[in-house]
């Protein structure tokens, strides 16, 4: 989408008069927006809009999207048609090859304070359940968009892509993390070489439902109502039908922090909602496979982490973000340790 003041003023023009507001535009406001506040680098492709007609205020979020994530836009138009389903609103998108312009513009929803974090987990829960029940065993009305070929072997391709990966660092690297992790990182790698390819499982997880994917923290927002606040999830470019514990990968973030009292109200209240919609899981059974894709996450993930960190751990513009990351290595890397070592990702 181009910003300068013509094109604003068509695009915001029509939206608002699919709305009934027919008055004329007397001001935009454009501004960035941060994708995981606090300490995340911006996203240059994340706009706030505020706009302004018939002295009315409308707030609204104008993402721009890459080739390699261009598939949102597609995401959004097939989700928002369903009724219900906890997605910011959609009002205008593009989706254009011959010009490589690829954008949605949604309703800006907000942050929501809490006085306890138990309460924000507890939404984390209910917005997951929603997202799932939307197409519980029915994924067959879902478009070809969603399906994906899922990996066969996952666990020990993530087990070697992250022995190889600390094989990799240059020696210098090699160091810098070491003074981070301590101790753990040799333990952990004592863990990794242990693991046992039989006992590790091959085919994936049965798939009945549409997953978010990359669910986490700073994915949940809220549509404020006069009835009070609605939970929404955001970035859907990664969306996929998969099994539902695929994405609890908030559950390692929990675990590997010690809160494990939190990741029981993120369940708790996952499994209520389910239930309410007919759907009873054994929390049990549930929990273990939490905990198991919970830790191959991890695996999976820490490759970037580490490597960005690395790579930026003397860049003052990012110094919250590895002040963050400079705590969370060796709780990671000690969770994973400890998940490997009492079998959470084998099987049997």
């Amino acid at each position: 989408m181009k910003q300068d003041n013509a094109t604003l003023t068509r695009i915001f023009s029509f939206i608002l008069s699919q709305e009934g507001i027919t008055a004329p535009i007397q001001w935009i406001n454009v501004k960035g927006l941060r994708d995981e506040p606090g300490f995340h680098w911006s996203n240059p492709g994340l706009k706030s809009v505020s706009v302004t007609a018939g002295n009315r205020h409308f707030s609204f979020v104008v993402k721009r999207l890459g080739k390699r994530a261009k598939r949102e836009v597609l995401v959004y138009r097939f989700l928002s048609n369903y009724e219900g389903f906890p997605i910011p609103r959609l009002f205008h998108n593009m989706y254009d090859d011959d010009k490589g312009e690829y954008w949605i513009v949604t309703e800006c929803c907000i942050g929501r304070p809490f006085d306890r974090k138990e309460q924000f987990w507890e939404q984390c829960g209910l917005l997951l359940a929603r997202i799932h029940v939307a197409f519980w065993d029915k994924t067959d009305a879902l478009p070809d968009l969603f399906r994906t070929e899922p990996p066969t072997d996952r666990t020990w391709t993530a087990v070697k892509k992250l022995i190889g990966f600390l094989d990799s660092l240059p020696g210098e690297e090699t160091v810098a993390l070491e003074h981070v992790a301590g101790p753990t990182l040799s333990d952990l790698r004592t863990a990794l070489e242990g693991v046992s390819h039989e006992r590790l499982p091959v085919a994936p997880p049965p798939a009945n439902c549409l997953i978010h994917k990359s669910f986490h923290p700073p994915e949940i927002m809220w549509r404020q109502t006069d009835e009070g606040y609605v939970p929404v999830a955001v970035d859907w470019e990664t969306a996929r039908i998969g099994a539902p514990q695929e994405d609890f990968r908030v559950a390692g973030q929990l675990l590997a922090q010690g809160e494990d009292g939190l990741v029981q109200v993120l369940l708790d209240s996952y499994l209520d909602e389910l239930n309410t919609h007919g759907i009873s899981l054994s929390r049990d059974h549930f929990l273990i496979a939490v905990r198991g894709d919970a830790i191959l996450d991890q695996m999976e993930t820490t490759p970037w982490l580490v490597s960005e960190y690395l790579r930026r751990r003397d860049d003052k513009s990012f110094a919250k973000w590895c002040e963050w990351v400079v705590k969370e290595i060796p709780r990671i890397l000690g969770y994973m340790r400890c998940g490997i070592e009492e079998g959470e990702i084998c099987q049997g």
